[in-house]
């Protein structure tokens, strides 16, 4: 097994990390990270990392190979060596080839993930999302020198998928699943992919409306192209998402304008000319109305404060007492019944013993 711990960065994550430790299997090349605030929490995430490969192996480690660093020469870490019967390497001083296996991996995500977050135009605050989804990357599609296998096909002894891999920080909608939301609430947030989940089959992204990293399957990824003018390289996901909705708005606004100039021009030219699509000639009996009036819509006959009137009524009252109050439910109740009883819709009779009635709304 072959260990390094990266860092200080410049830029804390999302979580306050300042590094990671990479552990590299020395047969396989499987790789796992784990991301730290300080370097004296190296200790205690190997000995996590130590139980959870031992149990899923089913075999020890024994050997570990770092270099001259404080955190894995400390007493506690000496002490956990020789109890667990650990043999220790050490690289010497000036001399990172020695440990060249993790120090070459080490170079490699590191480029990849900066690769990833320049092409993506996100901040360093995800970097360690990006280091993450590396190692995910690597452990799936590397392979393992002198083999045809990757090293997830090796550590797992079965191939590997990934139809799931998508464009790290590209644009993505996620499923709403809290319980509190309106009726007319948003279904979906805006959100970044930032990755893949370590311990489920789900994606990482940033949800933009809570603020943090949520874990979902429920996604929908935009993976068009990213713009790639000058003024544009700077700009974060969240301004990016912003600008598209206010060029979606102006666009709406652009289609009811335009609508609008249709719709009076037509008025201006035939004003009172029914559409070539309405039936002539029905049965005196089915008109409601004047008859001589010709072919009238709400919205031409409608006054301003009729429109005003229905606006308010838009909401539909929860009982027929409310609904009784308001003349203009009161005239569309009875443009319905009249309807009803012209086409015969029902026909009244004795109601049958022992049987319920359904009501209706």
């Amino acid at each position: 097994m072959h260990t390094d711990l990266v860092g200080p960065t410049t830029t804390k994550g999302l979580k306050g990390e300042r590094y990671f430790m990479l552990l590299v299997d020395d047969y396989t090349r499987m790789t796992a990270v784990c991301f730290l605030r300080n370097k004296s929490e190296a200790f205690e995430n190997f000995k996590i990392y130590k139980k959870m490969v031992e149990n899923e192996m089913d075999s020890r480690i024994k050997c570990l190979r770092s270099d001259n660093g404080g955190e894995f020469t400390s007493k506690e870490f000496m002490d956990y060596y020789n109890n667990h019967g650990i043999k220790r390497q050490f690289s010497v001083a000036r001399t990172p080839q020695q440990n060249g296996v993790v120090e070459t991996k080490n170079r490699t995500v590191q480029e990849m993930a900066r690769t990833m977050i320049m092409d993506s135009k996100l901040t360093d605050i995800f970097w360690t999302q990006a280091v993450h989804t590396t190692i995910h990357i690597q452990n799936r599609v590397m392979l393992r020198k002198n083999t045809d296998k990757t090293p997830y096909e090796l550590w797992k002894g079965r191939p590997t998928n990934v139809k799931h891999f998508r464009v790290f920080g590209r644009k993505c909608y996620i499923k709403r699943e809290d319980g509190r939301m309106g009726k007319f609430d948003s279904r979906v947030d805006k959100g970044i992919l930032v990755g893949y989940s370590s311990t489920r089959k789900a994606y990482k992204c940033y949800n933009l409306r809570l603020n943090k990293v949520v874990e979902s399957i429920n996604i929908t990824i935009d993976e068009t192209g990213r713009p790639e003018s000058k003024k544009e390289e700077n700009k974060s996901m969240e301004q990016l998402f912003e600008e598209e909705d206010e060029k979606e708005e102006e666009e709406e606004d652009e289609d009811e304008e335009n609508l609008r100039e249709v719709e009076e021009h037509v008025q201006q030219v035939s004003p009172n000319t029914p559409s070539k699509r309405v039936q002539k000639n029905h049965p005196s009996d089915q008109i409601i109305g004047n008859k001589d009036a010709g072919v009238e819509t709400r919205k031409r006959i409608c006054s301003l404060e009729q429109t005003h009137l229905e606006l308010l009524s838009t909401i539909e009252p929860n009982y027929f007492e409310e609904a009784n109050k308001d003349e203009f439910w009161n005239k569309a109740m009875d443009e319905e019944l009249d309807q009803i009883e012209k086409n015969d819709t029902w026909e009244l009779v004795p109601r049958p013993k022992n049987k319920n009635v359904i009501d209706t709304k």
